[in-house]
């Protein structure tokens, strides 16, 4: 094996130690969605049904993981079904089989371990001819959410990587169109992400059409036209079997009307202090910076990414259990953080030509990546929304202000908080990151107005 492929290897070994090293200890648990997306795979391998009622009341694997082994309660079922898709749980099956929930937990890190290969296969198409793309690849699968989220029992990062791929895959590269063997397997990819929750029925169908089915053969258009909409009927056929309606069991109560509060989530998926994406990984703030090169350099990609991103992150925004409920901080971005490297690559391919400030720029934001990574692998407070006493660490604090011991008025003043709908628009703090991020995209965007030499990506049309 080569020495490229052992680094793009390293984040999932590291993330499947973290994984082992949890569960032997007791740290991190199951909890909030995550045991009745276990129930699921539980019924069908236990009674070969979806009916999950049964298994809430008996002495599952699952049960026995929760602390002081007490049975989930049955708060996710209508009609004797689960209210989460049933995508996941299938996935898991063989693993949960073999291994119980560690098994299931190994073998989504060991999935979302393959999150590196894919952005190297990206950036060689962004990079070609350079040594960047291993450098990039690893450096965003040592972070977040790649590590401590990697065991999570949860769709979105095994959401967030398929729409990647699919995305990804439209960059320019020496070869001419998908093979048959690659386009069955982006249809039947495209096919699965409803599945696995229905809010990415709406990214997929962006994909699907923005792509124009990909292969460029009209009996391969046909083909995955085909098996999308067998999905789509297989699911509405499962959604009006278990729960009576074929969008499934989804309540209008979900979502909140409220701008003012979509807006705090919203910036908060991006700035809050434990929720934002920028503040787990600000090495996707070099995106930022990037965004305008995508756009100029790839405008209909960076248009199907934009609306996919949108179409996650904006419900996301909306949803009344604000930022994912009882489970790890920012799990709302995590179906939606690898878009990032898109435009991450466009900032890299821009300032290679400068490569010391290059390589600063890569080195500062690994060690803050490391400074969070050494706070959060530490059991603590502040790594889920909620605990048991109703309230998280993260509130007052996180990582870094933890990790450099800033008194507590420090913390309030430094540190972006998007909690308070009343408030959030008064913070300074929450100004000043405001203001960075459009400071950012502006730079990129006179940085392009700049540029003199034409692009060497083609733009897609």
């Amino acid at each position: 094996m080569r020495p490229t492929s052992l680094l793009l290897l390293l984040p999932m070994t590291i993330s499947l130690i973290v994984v082992v090293f949890w569960h032997t200890h007791g740290t991190n648990p199951i909890t909030g969605d995550e045991p009745h997306y276990l129930l699921v795979a539980e019924s069908l391998l236990r009674d070969g049904d979806l009916e999950v009622i049964n298994n809430y009341r008996a002495d599952t694997p699952v049960a026995r993981e929760l602390p002081g082994g007490a049975a989930p309660p049955d708060t996710h079922t209508q009609g004797g079904h689960s209210i989460h898709g049933v995508g996941l749980p299938l996935l898991l099956l063989p693993a949960y089989a073999l291994g119980g929930v560690l098994g299931a937990k190994l073998w989504l890190a060991l999935l979302v371990g393959l999150a590196p290969l894919a952005i190297y296969r990206a950036a060689r198409a962004i990079l070609p001819g350079t040594r960047w793309p291993t450098a990039i690849a690893v450096l965003i699968g040592l972070g977040q959410p790649f590590v401590s989220a990697a065991g999570q029992i949860y769709p979105d990062r095994i959401a967030g990587l398929i729409m990647f791929w699919l995305i990804a895959d439209r960059l320019p590269s020496p070869r001419e169109g998908l093979g048959v063997r690659a386009a069955w397997i982006n249809a039947l990819l495209l096919a699965y992400l409803p599945w696995l929750h229905l809010k990415f029925l709406l990214p997929a169908a962006i994909i699907c059409l923005g792509h124009r089915l990909e292969t460029g053969r009209r009996g391969h258009r046909v083909a995955t036209l085909a098996i999308l909409a067998a999905s789509l009927f297989g699911l509405g056929l499962y959604n009006q079997w278990a729960f009576g309606i074929p969008l499934g069991p989804y309540q209008p109560g979900d979502i909140t009307a409220s701008p003012a509060q979509i807006g705090m989530i919203f910036l908060g998926l991006h700035i809050d202090r434990m929720q934002g994406l920028f503040v787990q990984a600000p090495l996707f703030l070099l995106g930022v910076f990037g965004l305008a090169f995508f756009v100029a350099e790839n405008k209909r990609l960076a248009i199907i990414a934009g609306l996919a991103y949108l179409a996650v992150i904006l419900p996301h925004a909306a949803h009344t259990n604000w930022y994912g409920g009882t489970s790890f901080a920012g799990r709302f971005f995590w179906a939606t953080a690898l878009l990032w490297c898109l435009p991450l690559l466009s900032a890299v391919r821009h300032l290679r030509t400068r490569p010391r400030l290059l390589l600063g720029l890569l080195i500062v934001a690994a060690l803050a990546q490391a400074i969070f990574l050494a706070k959060v692998l530490i059991p603590n407070g502040y790594t889920y929304n909620t605990t048991a006493r109703g309230a998280a660490n993260w509130l007052g604090s996180n990582p870094y202000s933890d990790f450099f011991d800033l008194p507590a008025i420090l913390r309030a003043q430094l540190l972006p908080s998007f909690r308070d709908v009343d408030t959030y628009l008064r913070s300074p703090a929450n100004w000043a990151y405001i203001g960075l991020l459009v400071g950012l995209g502006g730079a990129g965007y006179c940085a392009r107005r700049r540029r003199a030499d034409p692009p060497d990506l083609i733009e897609m049309g």
